[in-house]
């Protein structure tokens, strides 16, 4: 399974509407991919736009279709919602365009059926990777941090 994902990163997105009764209008996966635009923008500080695959084959496809089971049982009408969207994710040069263990950022902007814009920024490297950190005060410290924000100490690599 490991091997069907070398070269891709998978990103599952989810965008819905609230009504005032406040119920939850999912977008479909075409309504949410037709204003989509996904960037990266690596450590040394270039950005890069990223398109998701549309033609997916093979074990990869296997591993897509068996997380969709997978997210709706475990999060419901949500997880039924969700879409996964496989990127590519090798430069020309075979290195990784988005690597989860290096600084940078990945930027998505969605469209909602209104027009307006929702940006969300997911910052690199993920915190989820990594043994949890802790300030001096005893509040959770993202590993991309050099000083507590609280109290201003260095904290320990």
């Amino acid at each position: 399974m490991l091997d069907a994902m070398e070269g891709v990163t998978l990103l599952a997105l989810v965008q819905a509407d609230v009504t005032l009764l406040g119920h939850f209008d999912y977008y479909n996966r075409n309504e949410i991919e037709k204003n989509l635009e996904i960037s990266v923008i690596a450590k040394d500080g270039k950005r890069f736009t990223i398109e998701p695959m549309q033609e997916i084959e093979g074990d990869l496809q296997q591993v897509v279709a068996a997380l969709e089971p997978v997210m709706a049982g475990a999060m419901g009408n949500l997880g039924r919602s969700m879409e996964i969207f496989v990127l590519d994710n090798k430069n020309a040069d075979g290195s990784k365009v988005i690597d989860s263990y290096e600084s940078g950022q990945i930027d998505i902007r969605m469209v909602r059926r209104d027009g307006s814009v929702m940006d969300s920024t997911i910052e690199l490297p993920m915190n989820c990777l990594y043994v949890p950190r802790k300030c001096p005060n005893g509040k959770d410290a993202h590993i991309s941090w050099k000083f507590c924000p609280w109290t201003g100490v260095p904290l320990e690599d």
